[in-house]
């Protein structure tokens, strides 16, 4: 039964399952291990979560599946924020919340939840957040009865937010009423991308059996429940909130199965035979974003003008990367994409090769970097594992937690007979260090490693020995190129880490890229000094970037005008807009020609590199 505000008397039932821990579900890609890795429970009251010499704990403003959220005061700040933390601690919860943090940190815009920082080490992980203060959706614009004065504004808002998720190039994949909420003056915030993804891999298959389906069955769409979320999932759900708004009931109802069952075969009653007196444009735009095939849902854009929003370009993101050209254009780097591919030869020959991208912000390291391994990676000759360091994040060996981050990702498609060539007993001594790698179900069933070494240093060594041979026997498969991202935000332990895998006594050959912001190349940040003194080797090098010429930066200045018309969002990235290219060659060579648009990544040709394939 519906409460009087429109929501369930009890919590939505998890597509993702029922259980207490996502491990505890049999199939939907997460079989449950038979040793947890770092485990550590909190019963998700006040007490759960003490605190920190930072963060004083204020109260408990709820929790969902995986985490709790406090108010806490920020003492370095000065500032009452939002902070989540997890329920449980282990390499699942991990990751998920890790993603969460990164899906939308590079995103700016006032309907989405800003984040501030991601802390992380051992069983203690957790994240702080804008403290937005107000009511659940339904519970703001249906207080007792529909207000359609108050559903207009905030369902116009709430789509702008989405558009703008959507063209960062991302999905949500969890849109409900408590994951909106609205401030008293009326702006809705989208929370919780937990289980957020990367729109160009969401539909993948290997991706789908590596990520499970997850969701909310009342607000999921028929193709989300099989494993193939688009942005029209998105607007499906969003549907489903309109549908509960006006009506003050879900479209359907029963178990989660029926439910999926039911919409991919039927449509909801028409909204305007449950209720008299409703608004024809939203009663047509809820039937037509319930429509059971997602290519009878309308887009992004078509829905923001049924909203009378004035301009597709006032949902406009702002992201860390600027416009993006798209894979087809990369302008005047040449010779650069020449020295990388070199590289690569080096590394095939089996030495390993470090490669250091420097140059000022915006330049174009990451545009460079990116075009050559996707070039790689769809020529079928690499696997790339990718991640990127993050100035906003505390954690041992950050600069390498988003390569480890797609390892797990790699080690999770190949098949047992592949892993048993890979996965050897000393990689037990490794979960500890890096929790994720448990997401590797025969990682889990490892002996548990003896304590016979207690010396710190001598334990450590064994880890990174470890690591070393994973990789190793990996690269005897097929070539692997890492891509490190931003390794300026680094740290020292994952400097020693890198060093030690390209190390004696037997190194793998990888292709190691790292890419550098330096806006000055003589001051690099201290713990980088002792790896740029060994440039100028065939094992080591480095790769500086200089602006574009003035016809190369004309070119971009205008491949970037024609890319953002495309888009709907004319003009140029000036406030204003509108510049011609002879007004803007310069700004534009320092600006990226392609981006990225997930943290940490990992991509392989069609065909699996498995052994014995």
């Amino acid at each position: 039964m519906p409460s009087k505000t429109g929501a369930p008397t009890t919590s939505p039932s998890s597509w993702a399952g029922r259980c207490r821990r996502p491990e505890d579900r049999q199939g939907g890609g997460c079989a449950a291990p038979r040793r947890s890795v770092s485990a550590s429970f909190f019963d998700g009251e006040p007490g759960g979560f003490h605190g920190t010499e930072r963060f004083q704990i204020e109260r408990r403003l709820g929790s969902g599946g995986m985490g709790v959220v406090y108010q806490a005061l920020d003492r370095v700040r000065n500032e009452v924020v939002a902070l989540k933390t997890l329920r449980w601690t282990d390499a699942s919860t991990i990751y998920r919340f890790k993603r969460e943090f990164r899906t939308l940190l590079g995103i700016v815009h006032p309907n989405l939840v800003g984040l501030y920082e991601l802390f992380g080490e051992g069983d203690e992980w957790y994240f702080t957040m804008e403290l937005v203060k107000g009511s659940q959706f339904l519970e703001f614009v249906r207080p007792d009865v529909l207000s359609v004065e108050r559903l207009r504004p905030v369902l116009a808002q709430l789509a702008t937010g989405l558009v703008a998720l959507h063209r960062a190039g991302m999905l949500h994949r969890d849109l409900k009423p408590s994951n909106v909420i609205v401030t008293p003056e009326g702006r809705p915030v989208i929370l919780d991308f937990g289980i957020a993804a990367d729109m160009a891999s969401s539909g993948d298959p290997l991706r789908t059996a590596e990520d499970g389906i997850w969701g909310t069955a009342e607000y999921m769409s028929p193709e989300q429940g099989r494993g193939e979320a688009t942005a029209a999932s998105d607007w499906y759900a969003v549907g489903c909130m309109l549908y509960e708004a006006l009506t003050g009931r879900l479209p359907f109802a029963g178990s989660a199965l029926k439910l999926l069952l039911d919409k991919a075969q039927q449509d909801p009653p028409d909204p305007s035979k449950l209720k008299r007196g409703l608004p024809a444009d939203l009663v047509a735009l809820c039937r037509d974003l319930l429509a059971r095939s997602p290519e009878r849902r309308p887009k992004d854009e078509a829905i923001l003008t049924r909203l009378g929003v004035a301009s597709p370009a006032s949902g406009r993101v702002v992201t860390a990367g600027g416009p993006s050209l798209g894979s087809a254009q990369l302008i005047g780097r040449a010779a650069q994409l020449a020295e990388l591919e070199r590289a690569f030869g080096f590394a095939r020959s089996g030495r390993p090769v470090l490669t250091i991208v420097r140059g000022p912000s915006g330049i174009g390291k990451t545009a460079l970097v990116r075009r050559f391994v996707d070039q790689l990676v769809g020529e079928e000759r690499a696997v790339l594992l990718s991640g990127r360091c993050y100035v906003r994040e505390s954690m041992p060996y950050k600069g390498l937690d988003g390569v480890i981050d797609s390892l797990t990702r790699y080690l999770r498609t190949l098949a047992d007979r592949d892993l048993d060539r890979l996965i050897t007993d000393d990689l037990a001594s490794v979960l500890p260090l890096f929790p994720v790698l448990g997401r590797v179900p025969k990682l889990l069933t490892l002996p548990a490693p003896t304590h016979d070494v207690v010396d710190p240093v001598a334990l450590r060594r064994k880890r990174f020995s470890a690591l070393q041979g994973l990789f190793r026997r990996i690269v005897a498969i097929q070539p692997v190129v890492v891509h490190i991202d931003d390794l300026q935000w680094g740290d020292a332990d994952s400097i020693m880490l890198l060093d030690s895998l390209l190390g004696p006594p037997e190194p793998p050959a990888l292709l190691v890229i790292a890419s550098l912001s330096s806006e000055d190349p003589d001051a690099p940040p201290p713990f980088l000094r002792t790896l740029l003194d060994r440039t100028g080797t065939e094992s080591c090098r480095e790769l500086r970037l200089a602006p574009l010429s003035d016809a190369d930066a004309r070119r971009l200045a205008q491949a970037l005008l024609e890319s953002e018309r495309r888009e709907g969002q004319p003009g140029a990235p000036g406030e204003g807009g509108g510049r011609g290219t002879e007004d803007w060659p310069r700004s534009c060579a320092r600006r990226p020609a392609i981006r990225s648009s997930s943290s940490s990544s990992f991509a392989t040709s069609r065909s699996s590199p498995r052994a014995g394939a």
